[in-house]
């Protein structure tokens, strides 16, 4: 009787094993399905995210076509209505006979005035700036005031200074003039401007 009980002891533990063996081989199979959808989930992401680009770019260049569209047609009915219409200039654009700016008539006689007043303050500043004692009364201030003035050598002039001193002042009014002349032709062609 022990053996009998035994022996269907055993024959419930082997179908109870061969039952635990089939759900341990099921949910291993079960295990690998989820396992291979967990793998192929990145692939799955990469694709949505292409299909979702390639859907924003479809809908962009719908949108863009659709605009143009409308714009050509705007255009098209525009230019229906406008076909009986001619459009004519009332008021001509007119060309300035004179420019408006500079105002050569005041930039000329200022232009001149500047030069002159510039030439005579540096030929006043080179006669300031000159070392020289040219005057008897400029040695009295340099001097104290105890001592006399014996005597007064004058300027000696040599022959070389005086052909320079010439050349200087015959160069000068030749620019002078070349200058004046240079004016003069500036003005005459400027005059139908100013």
């Amino acid at each position: 009787m022990e053996a009998s009980a035994t022996s269907v002891r055993l024959e419930l533990i082997d179908k109870e094993m061969k039952r635990l063996k089939g759900e341990q081989n099921r949910i291993q199979s079960q295990t690998e399905v989820y396992q291979s959808r967990v793998d192929a989930s990145p692939l799955r992401e990469q694709q949505l995210v292409e299909l979702t680009r390639n859907y924003d770019i479809s809908k962009q260049h719908y949108q863009s076509l659709l605009e143009k569209t409308m714009g050509a047609d705007m255009a098209e009915d525009l230019e229906q209505k406008q076909k009986a219409e001619r459009f004519r200039v009332l008021d001509p654009a007119q060309v300035p006979v004179k420019p408006v700016k500079p105002r050569r008539k005041m930039l000329i006689p200022l232009s001149g005035l500047f030069a002159l007043g510039l030439s005579l303050t540096l030929a006043a500043a080179k006669g300031m700036i000159s070392p020289a004692i040219k005057t008897e009364m400029e040695l009295k201030s340099l001097m104290p005031k105890g001592v006399r003035i014996i005597g007064l050598i004058p300027g000696i002039e040599i022959t070389a200074d005086g052909r320079r001193r010439r050349r200087v002042a015959i160069a000068a009014s030749f620019a002078c003039i070349l200058l004046c002349l240079a004016l003069a032709a500036v003005i005459l062609r400027m005059r139908p401007l100013l």
